[in-house]
């Protein structure tokens, strides 16, 4: 199958300068952020007045357009242009791809761009260490193998109907994190208004242990030793990627005082992500939250996954995010957190959560499972695909 450099199979895109053009519009403003790279798709646009937006808001997308983020290239963050962001305003941190419609089907190049072969083109030619980017004339010299289109629309609905499936079972996954939240309104109600008037002691009372993370200054990472948490390693809902950590060679006596125990829960403390709760599992392998954490142990009358779901009850996130942002940078301290409520329900009600959880958490690993061999299959379909052996 011959390939050829996507510069020369699309239309080039008109760009704007909605300060001056459109000061008293809103526009609908699409940003690196914007783009959910799991997803693959635009889902968090903001609209903000022409006046107001960014010196990057510059290029205006049409339907069919594909998106591929130039900054750090290696998360691909992606997107197709649908209906709903015709007209919008894209960063200028985004090469929009336009195919020419006699010679590129747009799916089939949405496609392409989320394969792994361009993937790992654009990791390997990003420059800049601590900001990886590569240019526009980067992303438009990558070669992109070409049958004609009417093969290219058979090739995109088949990867089109794989990803559907994706889609569906990482939905079904979500739902999952509703189920969990719910079944914990259901037996305990909101731990704010704590309307089943269980004992109602501070955070604080329930505590056993509580300390900072340790700030590594001048060590280096390695490819072995203890993995270090850091708060991109946490899910919004509660979940870590141990894949993802770094790690480092640390004593004895800092393994020793900082190493997290099962039913340890740890607590983003600071930036962006003030707030995010997980919980330290049996399986989980040995590890030790960074400075941005803080590591808490609970009394016998509270069980671990219990105070994981009140911290993690909107109620709860609420005041955390409310407090945090008193301060210049977002932060909420040790002192706070203590503050917090935690109603102290019958133990014998918080095993009976802990249990109904675990029947919960099966059906997750279930669901992770088919997502793994529905990833596998995709994989297996992307690189049959473009070698015409689909």
């Amino acid at each position: 199958m011959n390939a050829v450099p996507i510069a020369s199979l699309v239309r080039p895109v008109a760009t704007w300068n909605p300060i001056a053009k459109a000061p008293d519009d809103e526009i609908q403003y699409i940003d690196i952020g914007a783009v959910d790279n799991v997803g693959k798709c635009i889902a968090a646009p903001q609209t903000v007045l022409g006046r107001d937006a960014p010196s990057r808001a510059r290029q205006l997308v049409s339907v069919g357009d594909v998106l591929v983020s130039t900054v750090r290239p290696g998360l691909n963050a992606v997107a197709h242009v649908t209906a709903e962001f015709d007209g919008a305003t894209a960063s200028t941190g985004f090469c929009v791809l336009r195919p020419e419609p006699t010679k590129l089907f747009p799916s089939y190049l949405f496609s392409w761009v989320k394969s792994p072969d361009f993937v790992s083109e654009m990791a390997r030619r990003a420059t800049g260490a601590s900001y990886p980017a590569v240019s526009d004339g980067i992303v438009g010299e990558s070669k992109i193998p070409l049958p004609p289109l009417t093969e290219q629309r058979r090739i995109a609905e088949i990867l089109d109907r794989a990803e559907t499936l994706r889609a569906q079972r990482r939905q079904a996954l979500a739902q999952l994190d509703f189920l969990a939240d719910a079944i914990f309104l259901e037996m305990f109600g909101d731990p704010v208004q704590n309307s089943k008037r269980w004992p109602n002691p501070s955070l604080g009372g329930a505590l056993t242990f509580q300390q900072y993370g340790p700030r590594f200054y001048n060590e280096q990472y390695s490819e072995a030793g203890t993995p270090i948490v850091r708060i991109t390693d946490l899910s919004e809902a509660g979940r870590l990627d141990f894949r993802a950590m770094p790690r480092l060679l640390v004593s004895p006596e800092e393994l020793a005082k900082y190493r997290l125990q099962s039913g340890d829960l740890i607590f983003a403390r600071t930036g962006a992500t003030v707030g995010k709760v997980a919980l330290i599992g049996a399986d989980d392998p040995e590890c030790i939250a960074g400075a941005y954490f803080i590591t808490m142990r609970f009394v016998e009358n509270i069980r671990p996954i219990y105070a994981f779901s009140v911290l993690r009850s909107p109620s709860v996130r609420l005041i955390v995010e409310t407090r945090s942002r008193q301060a210049a940078q977002q932060n909420f301290s040790g002192p706070g957190l203590r503050e917090l409520p935690m109603p102290v329900p019958p133990i014998a009600l918080q095993f009976e959560f802990e249990r109904r959880i675990a029947a919960v958490q099966e059906m997750r690993t279930s669901q992770e499972r088919a997502l793994t061999e529905l990833n596998a299959l995709f994989a297996s379909l992307q690189h049959r695909a473009f070698r015409g052996e689909l």
